[in-house]
């Protein structure tokens, strides 16, 4: 949605902080998306990041994902 209206620094944003998708079709998703905004490396480094044991954000930067989520209704009103 950020991306959509015009809002490249906030979708990067939360691209870089959502964590891994769950499905084959929302991968394939946020890799094009993270294409379009010109941060694809990060977004994989970030990735293989996420998929080293111990990682503080639980399965897959679950804790994060929900932390992101939550701030970017915040930033829209939407809480």
């Amino acid at each position: 949605l950020a991306q959509r209206i015009g809002d490249g620094v906030a979708a990067r944003q939360f691209m870089l902080k959502a964590g891994i998708a769950r499905s084959p079709a929302s991968t394939g998703f946020a890799r094009h998306l993270a294409t379009q905004l010109d941060i694809a490396d990060e977004c994989a480094a970030d990735t293989q990041a996420l998929l080293q044991p111990g990682d503080p954000h639980g399965a897959l930067g679950a804790t994060r994902s929900l932390k992101a989520l939550r701030a970017e209704l915040t930033h829209r009103g939407w809480d």
